[in-house]
């Protein structure tokens, strides 16, 4: 979960398997291989106990038969020292807005805290011996940002600066003139755009990893169906967030780029919010 992690520790949990097992195993959800276990218990008269569980991580209670393992059980969380079991709710839909199929860290937000104060300069000379200040960023951006220029100075360089030259690394850089007309779209700090242009305004991309919604790919939103992965809807990508409609209430979800990466995880939603497990 991206909350922080407390202290509630259930101090016994039951699962009750709903097929004739053995024994149990509280199983996580790994990147790129799915439910790997995490604990077990043995199966006695009916019931599997496991000790000492704590918060903030989704478990799948897993058996085995013949050499495969099944679902015995819904996924559930501990939350204030209660087990919340997760239970999709087909009657009820719902719609939500996504920008991201797996969680930002902490490394990538204490980045972007060094942006603030990053300038995006504009000049005619390439040496920028003179140079004018089109846009100085002064919000902790993430991904897709727009900077509107109030100039009607033509500048044929752009450059992005900063006061430590590594956090004024953009994956890139869209510039449009005053018709709208998209005139450049490189990932550089420095554009020659080739002759001068009057520019209306610039869209900056801070260097990240991937994980944002983006505009041509392909998505696919599934939910956790008992045994399987449920396709909820396949959606082309138009802008930098995505809506998907028809969405089983309170179910466990997860985010699939069709086009390229790998790295997802599976999120609940909380009044539309992403809730990472």
């Amino acid at each position: 979960m991206n909350s922080p992690i407390s202290n509630h520790i259930l101090e016994c949990v039951e699962i009750k398997p709903d097929i004739d097992v053995s024994d149990v195993w509280l199983c996580s959800y790994a990147l790129s291989i799915g439910w790997i276990p995490q604990a077990h218990a043995a199966v006695r008269n009916g019931r599997a106990k496991f000790e000492h569980i704590s918060d903030s991580v989704m478990l799948q209670p897993m058996g085995i038969v013949e050499g495969n393992k099944v679902p015995v059980g819904n996924p559930f969380y501990i939350s204030n020292g209660k087990k919340m079991e997760i239970i999709p709710d087909t009657t009820l839909c719902l719609s939500a807005k996504f920008t991201r199929k797996y969680p930002i860290n902490a490394g990538w937000i204490n980045r972007y805290a060094q942006i603030p104060s990053t300038r995006l300069e504009g000049c005619n000379e390439p040496s920028f011996q003179s140079p004018d200040t089109l846009f100085t960023i002064s919000q902790i951006p993430v991904f897709h940002n727009s900077a509107t220029v109030n100039s009607d100075k033509p500048y044929r360089y752009v450059r992005v600066i900063a006061d430590l030259p590594s956090y004024a690394n953009m994956d890139r850089l869209d510039i449009y003139d005053k018709t709208g007309t998209l005139v450049a779209s490189e990932k550089k700090r420095f554009i020659d755009l080739g002759s001068p242009h009057e520019i209306s305004r610039i869209d900056y991309f801070p260097w990240n990893d991937g994980n944002f919604v983006i505009p041509g790919h392909d998505y696919e939103l599934a939910y956790w169906n008992w045994d399987k992965w449920e396709t909820i809807a396949r959606l082309p990508s138009n802008d930098y967030c995505l809506t998907f409609d028809s969405i089983p209430a309170h179910a466990l979800l997860i985010l699939h780029d069709l086009t390229e990466g790998k790295e997802e995880r599976p999120f609940t939603l909380n009044n539309g919010r992403q809730i990472w497990w």
